[in-house]
């Protein structure tokens, strides 16, 4: 649709979800070493943590995300 202006609206962006995978949180909290280096994570993220986010088109559509980690 077109606004009065005559410009063109754009339209609206799906809801995301954001999240964060923290691997080993109470072995940390302990004083402790991750045991776990996530693959694919940001450069500003730990090798524990790994953050993403998932569009959500519609209800009742899943939604999957993956992650790949090594064990030290």
């Amino acid at each position: 649709p077109a606004d009065p202006g005559g410009s063109r609206l754009t339209p609206p962006r799906p809801p995301e979800l954001e999240f964060v995978l923290e691997a080993d949180s109470e072995r940390r909290r302990r004083g402790h070493g991750p045991r776990v280096a996530f693959a694919g994570r940001g450069p500003a993220d730990p090798e524990h943590r790994l953050r993403g986010a998932l569009q959500l088109p519609r209800q009742r559509e899943p939604r999957c995300a993956s992650a790949t980690f090594r064990l030290h």
